[in-house]
This record gives structure tokens, C-alpha cells and sequence, in this order.
């Protein structure tokens, strides 16, 4: 029903086994959901920061991408510089990963997962 993400800050409740076991009650999750706004998030700066390193780890083939493609580090910059300008939007899963994937979840923060199960 949960899966620990992001060093255990935040939780995926997916949502098939949460209506198994408590219907459709949705109280739970949006208490945990509304706690998640009051909780400090990461600065821009730290962000950037962090990319930057996914970018220099790829570069440097640390990290091995999952495509052949020979202009992925290229692509990625590009990406990254628009996502950038456009000041960070949020980023949702595409129409064919919906497709082929179970998107019935919700993220809320692990310390509100006492509220839910």
C-alpha cells in the first residue's frame, strides 16, 4: 500500500490497496497531504545545484542513462535550461507512461503516513 521514497521523507500510497482496506475513505490522506504544505521544502539553489551534479554524473558516465541516444547529455542540458527559465513547473507523467503504468497514487510526507495507516 506504501512505498518509501526519497530517503524515507516521503511516501507513495497507492491508492488500489488503500480502497481495499479503507474504502473510500479519503480523510486520512488529506490530512497527510495538507501536513505536506507545512513542511520546509528545498530551496531553488539547492535544486539547480543538484541537477547540475545529474548533469556532470551523466557527463561523466557515472551515471548510465537508459537510452542509446548519443546526444542524451546535450538533450538533457536543453531540458534542464528551459525547465529552468519556465521557474521549475511541476513535471507529470506523460500520456504514454499513463498508458502503461499505474499512475493511482498520491506523495505525502512520511511523517504523515501515521494518518493513514
Amino acid at each position: 500500500m506504501i512505498e518509501e521514497l526519497y530517503g524515507k521523507k516521503w511516501v507513495r500510497v497507492n491508492f488500489g490497496p488503500y480502497k481495499k482496506r479503507f474504502g473510500n475513505d479519503y480523510q486520512r490522506i488529506y490530512e497527510a497531504f495538507a501536513e505536506a504544505r507545512r513542511i520546509e521544502h528545498g530551496k531553488t539553489k539547492e535544486y539547480t545545484d543538484l541537477l547540475k551534479k545529474l548533469v556532470d554524473a551523466i557527463k561523466r558516465k557515472e551515471i548510465r542513462p537508459v537510452t542509446e541516444e548519443p546526444n542524451f547529455p546535450s538533450l538533457v542540458r536543453v531540458f534542464l535550461k528551459e525547465y529552468e527559465e519556465d521557474d521549475f513547473p511541476p513535471i507529470h507523467h506523460s500520456q504514454t507512461y499513463m498508458e502503461k503504468n499505474n499512475c493511482d497514487y498520491l506523495v505525502v510526507p512520511h511523517l504523515g503516513i501515521r494518518k493513514i495507516v
